[in-house]
């Protein structure tokens, strides 16, 4: 029971509650629920790069070294033609990093498309209270063969990964074995005689 300081008597006008814990017990809190999700994996793509951003009149031969997506996507609505799902065709950018003639690293920009079919879907995402999350991952098989131009055959391992997402409330209700203290995570072990 909690008193009052000694030179303030406690309040009885009946409005006033009492401080004390919620009588509300638990918790509240938002998370994203996954409505839908497609999964696209190019386990040997055999592509062909064509690196911009590079200086101009590099020494040949240039050599393709790595490969990675970049942090933003661009997607617009595709037709599958099955009528299940909804497919997105997604443009992942990628960073490239160059090796020119004398050995120098030269960091480029290229793009590559591929198409993702999110399952469980009743429409593509519109923005109104729902979430598209991209997560695309890219990397180089092997290094390219040299070349004169910045333009590369590359063989790349694309993996895309897509999901609608809507945020909701979520409560937890309490613990039955809230006010007990700590508990371990794991029962002691039994110490048999």
């Amino acid at each position: 029971m909690m008193f009052p300081p000694p030179n303030q008597l406690p309040c009885t006008c009946g409005h006033c509650a009492p401080p004390g814990p919620s009588p509300c017990k638990g918790s509240a809190f938002l998370m994203g629920r996954i409505l839908s999700s497609g999964r696209q994996w190019q386990k040997n793509c055999a592509l062909c790069l064509e690196v911009t951003g590079l200086p101009e009149h590099l020494p040949p031969p240039l050599t393709l070294c790595q490969v990675s997506a970049a942090d933003t996507t661009d997607w617009e609505a595709a037709d599958d033609g099955c009528g299940r799902c909804s497919s997105l065709l997604i443009a992942i950018p990628l960073k490239c990093v160059v090796r020119d003639g004398c050995g120098c690293l030269h960091k480029g920009n290229a793009c590559i498309t591929t198409q993702v079919a999110l399952r469980g879907a009743c429409c593509l995402p519109d923005g109104w209270r729902t979430r598209l999350v991209i997560l695309p991952s890219v990397r180089l098989m092997t290094p390219s063969c040299p070349a004169d131009c910045p333009v590369f055959d590359a063989r790349l391992e694309v993996l895309t990964e897509v999901y609608l997402t809507r945020w909701e409330a979520v409560t937890v209700p309490p613990s039955p074995c809230e006010g007990q203290g700590d508990l371990p995570l794991y029962p002691e072990p039994c110490r048999c005689r």
